[in-house]
């Protein structure tokens, strides 16, 4: 796998974030790993200058930027259209190429829903997806094909992200559900699942049990894929491992 094809989600800093580093101060390091697109996390945000300060830097460097809010889309059966076109003018303002959302509570579009939906996405190069996150109310695939088939067939541009990982905690097959969704797969998240007495903990590759090659086998090679798990206090090298990795693959 080519090194272009990789996304490095900050969530790989979490202890260096803690410490009070910005996510503009990622984009070096992680650019000289050769990885040429970087996941901005929403909640990572401190202030309304590092939206421009994360544009600047990933434009100086020429990096992508992907953008991940910790949101649903649906809420009570309702979108707040305002809310998300806000979203979706934060991900402009960064520069980002796609922006990834939750589900929530789906039960179908109405009329107002689709048209403001497809006023805000269609002729817009920003690509919406939504994660199939760790929890039952967002994270399984009976709720997520659904709206994928609706979104679809009435030609509303949103698609998945695809986090191999989070199946198992809401004890569904990544295998069997990357058959089921890869015709709406635009973005795959990646990390490796270890079984412990507490439940599952997101690991290096290899460490785990996730067939995530054979996962991926099932799945267009042009998507990309984000690295996507805390990775201590040595983030670098445990990217750099993980790059060594999926060049073999």
């Amino acid at each position: 796998m080519k090194t272009e094809r990789v996304v490095v989600n900050t969530l790989v800093f979490l202890e260096e974030i803690k410490k009070g580093v910005t996510q503009s101060e990622l984009f070096a390091p992680i650019k000289d790993l050769g990885v040429r697109s970087i996941e901005i996390r929403r909640e990572f945000i401190r202030s309304e200058i590092e939206f421009a300060q994360i544009k600047g830097e990933g434009e100086r460097l020429e990096v992508d930027r992907y953008y991940s809010v910790p949101d649903e889309l649906f809420v009570c059966g309702e979108m707040s259209v305002p809310r998300i076109q806000e979203y979706l003018q934060e991900a402009r303002r960064l520069g980002a190429k796609m922006v990834k959302f939750n589900l929530g509570d789906f039960r179908g579009f109405t009329d107002a829903s689709m048209k403001a939906l497809n006023n805000e996405l269609v002729n817009d190069s920003l690509v919406v997806t939504v994660e199939n996150d760790q929890t039952v109310e967002n994270g399984t695939v009976n709720k997520l094909l659904p709206f994928l088939i609706e979104c679809a067939d009435n030609k509303i541009p949103i698609y998945s992200t695809f986090d191999i990982g989070n199946w198992y905690w809401v004890g569904e097959d990544p295998l069997i559900n990357a058959k089921q969704l890869a015709p709406y797969i635009q973005y795959i998240h990646l990390k490796d699942v270890l079984f412990t007495a507490v439940g599952p903990q997101a690991v290096g590759l290899g460490k785990g049990a996730v067939p995530w090659q054979r996962v991926l086998s099932l799945l267009s090679s042009q998507i990309p894929i984000a690295l996507e798990y805390p990775c201590g206090h040595k983030p670098i090298e445990v990217v750099s491992r993980e790059l060594a990795v999926l060049q073999q693959f």
